[in-house]
């Protein structure tokens, strides 16, 4: 909602498929350990299988974030520098794990988009399955990102709800 209404938007889930394209160095490492099963006839990274090997053992975990880490931290250093030498009105950072990692020390300001816990485990169900309970099993509660925020966006509601508060922060961030 933000880049539509003119942020640029550094988004490190879609770094990170970048940095794991068919043919990349990123890619080969993650076949090599933990196994070519990984990546399909097409080259590409079989996320839903690997997601089920990571999000049950944090060892293997650690060890895809010790691959794909590094590289997408450079690549979004070199996007978010990008970005702030345009004209860009408004540079947002989306990273799931930004708590996780210590990278709010970084940033500005902190959005949280919030949801209250039965709505967030409902639509995860609903999109990713049991799988998706894993992976938010692995992050920072929500009440604790809450805590850390600078601004909240509630997003229980309906989507223009959440719309308006959207538009309510750009208002408030680009009109300063």
């Amino acid at each position: 909602m933000l880049a539509d209404l003119g942020a640029t938007v550094v988004d490190a889930d879609q770094l990170a498929r970048e940095v794991t394209a068919p043919g990349s160095p990123v890619l080969d490492d993650i076949r090599q350990h933990f196994g070519r099963h990984l990546v399909d006839t097409d080259g590409e990274l079989d996320r839903p299988a690997l997601a089920a090997i990571v999000f049950a053992d944090p060892d293997k975990r650690a060890l895809l974030e010790s691959i794909t880490h590094p590289p997408v931290i450079w690549l979004s250093q070199q996007r978010i520098a990008a970005a702030l030498a345009s004209d860009a009105p408004l540079v947002v950072y989306a990273i799931p794990l930004l708590f996780e990692r210590g990278l709010e020390q970084w940033l500005g300001e902190v959005i949280v988009v919030d949801v209250d816990e039965e709505t967030q485990r409902r639509r995860l169900l609903e999109r990713d399955g049991e799988a998706g309970l894993s992976r938010i099993s692995s992050q920072l509660p929500l009440c604790e990102k809450r805590k850390r925020a600078t601004y909240l966006i509630d997003n229980s509601g309906t989507l223009e709800q959440t719309r308006a508060q959207v538009a309510a922060l750009w208002h408030k961030l680009t009109c300063r």
